[in-house]
């Protein structure tokens, strides 16, 4: 059964050294993307009440 079973080590040892860079680079690059995408083209989805709401902090922070 062990042999069947898939480890990390074995999935992380077929990948090239910078594959964890490269991904951790790609989801922060998109994540800053869409947070520029929603507050520049669609400013309606980043207020509510008067409050802009930041994807970094939970509670609401107040709109400049």
């Amino acid at each position: 059964m062990s042999g069947s079973t898939l480890s990390w080590s074995a999935l992380t040892g077929r990948l090239p050294w910078w594959a964890g860079s490269v991904t951790t680079v790609a989801i922060l690059g998109a994540f800053t993307i869409y947070t520029l995408y929603i507050v520049f083209f669609e400013p309606q989805a980043a207020e509510y009440g008067g409050y802009l709401l930041s994807p970094c902090i939970h509670r609401p922070c107040p709109a400049p």
